[in-house]
């Protein structure tokens, strides 16, 4: 995907490798199940393939991990400083929004 101008790819990795790179920015104690996360370093949007497989369709978790990442990608790149709870927030209820409404911004190149 572009955002402002930057091609942000979206990468399927394996739960450990994810969990791995989330410690080494945020600290052992934060890791676990990571579902995604945006590395603003390399500007990738990495999904967790043990969770979302390469071949899925994009089913309602998967859209709404893309997604909160997305807008992560968006706080970084433009400085916004919103908070994770915030970004989880705006996420959440912007999904909603969208398909309660039938509107499908979220089909995914």
């Amino acid at each position: 995907m572009k955002i402002l101008g930057f091609k942000i790819p979206i990468v399927y990795m394996p739960n450990e490798e994810l969990e791995d790179r989330y410690a080494q920015v945020f600290g052992e104690d934060e890791a676990g199940m990571v579902l995604g996360n945006y590395d603003g370093v390399r500007k990738v949007i990495n999904l967790n393939e043990d969770v979302y497989p390469k071949k899925h369709e994009g089913g309602p978790d998967e859209e709404e991990t893309r997604l909160h990442e997305t807008i992560e990608a968006i706080n970084s790149i433009t400085g916004i400083e919103m908070s994770h709870p915030q970004i989880a927030t705006l996420s959440a209820v912007l999904h909603q929004v969208f398909v309660d409404n039938g509107y499908k911004p979220l089909k995914w190149k």
